[in-house]
C-alpha cells in the first residue's frame, strides 16, 4: 500500500498567486509525477533487520569497550612510544610485502 502525491497539485497549492499569474495549461498524464512511499522494507535486502541489529551491537561494543581502550592507550603511552610501536608493527609486515 503506498501513498500517492500529485506534485502538480502541491506546487499549485503552495504558490496560488504564481500559478494564477502564469496560468499553465492543464496537466496531462505525462506531466503528472506520482511518488509512492514504502511502508515495509525493500525486498532488495532481505537481511535488513539483521543488519540493523548487528550495527547496533557493533556501535554498543565500540562505545563500551573499544573507545575506552583506545583513549586509555593514548593517555598511558606518550607519543614517541606509540609511534615506535606502530612502526614496529608495520615493519613486521614488510617481509610479506617484499
Amino acid at each position: 500500500m503506498g501513498i500517492a502525491i500529485n506534485l502538480a497539485v502541491i506546487l499549485s497549492a503552495a504558490a496560488p498567486a504564481a500559478a494564477a499569474a502564469a496560468a499553465p495549461a492543464p496537466p496531462t498524464d505525462e506531466a503528472n509525477i506520482t511518488v509512492h512511499a514504502r511502508l515495509r522494507p525493500s525486498k532488495a535486502d532481505p537481511l535488513v533487520r539483521i543488519n540493523e541489529k548487528s550495527y547496533e551491537v557493533v556501535q554498543g561494543l565500540d562505545t563500551a569497550v573499544v573507545a575506552p581502550l583506545a583513549n586509555g592507550y593514548k593517555a598511558a603511552l606518550p607519543s614517541p612510544l606509540r609511534t615506535g610501536l606502530r612502526n614496529g608493527l608495520r615493519n613486521m609486515g614488510e617481509p610479506v610485502v617484499a
